[in-house]
């Protein structure tokens, strides 16, 4: 398998200075050799190791523009709570360490998810160590795009925890309970 960096472009050239393209995606890989796991971002399961290749691939998430792009992000966010809400990815401490890129990124991706307010440490991310404001307007839009799509998922996750807290509290006892 060949894993390769991700680029997204974004209102008409590609966006440098983002942790969105620091994703390593094991995208080449062997059909017979490969099965997918998950419901939401599935993720390719393999035997052996990924090498990573020099190249990028170049996502274009905005190509039917920014509107289509929050219809989508809506619906993920929705998917990605309920998910969430159920569940929080687990992870190892040696894979934080790992020199595997992917496994790694899922790792600090699993400690990521059990952040508070982290949305707000998506964006001071992306303006402190990446320095999205390099790209400009354009970098800095797409970081705040993101970083929108980070605080309807966390609101959405706490609507759906705060609903089932509601359900229980509400369910009819039975008496001598």
């Amino acid at each position: 398998a060949f894993r390769m960096r991700r680029r997204i472009h974004f209102l008409g050239a590609f966006a440098d200075h983002n942790s969105i393209r620091n994703v390593w995606l094991n995208r080449l890989v062997r059909p017979r050799e490969v099965r997918y796991v998950g419901s939401l971002h599935e993720k390719p399961e393999f035997r052996g190791e990924s090498r990573a290749l020099a190249g990028s691939l170049d996502h274009y998430p905005f190509g039917k523009g920014i509107e289509h792009w929050i219809g989508r992000r809506n619906a993920y966010s929705t998917l990605a709570a309920r998910a969430e809400a159920q569940t929080l990815p687990e992870f190892s401490l040696t894979d934080l360490f790992s020199a595997d890129p992917v496994a790694r990124r899922r790792a600090l991706n699993a400690v990521y998810r059990r952040a508070p307010a982290r949305w707000l440490v998506f964006f001071f991310y992306n303006l402190v160590v990446e320095l999205c404001f390099l790209d400009g307007g354009r970098g800095m839009a797409l970081v705040l795009l993101e970083t929108f799509y980070e605080f309807m998922t966390v609101a959405k996750v706490r609507e759906l925890k705060e609903a089932h807290r509601a359900e229980v509290f509400s369910a009819p006892r039975s008496v001598g309970s």
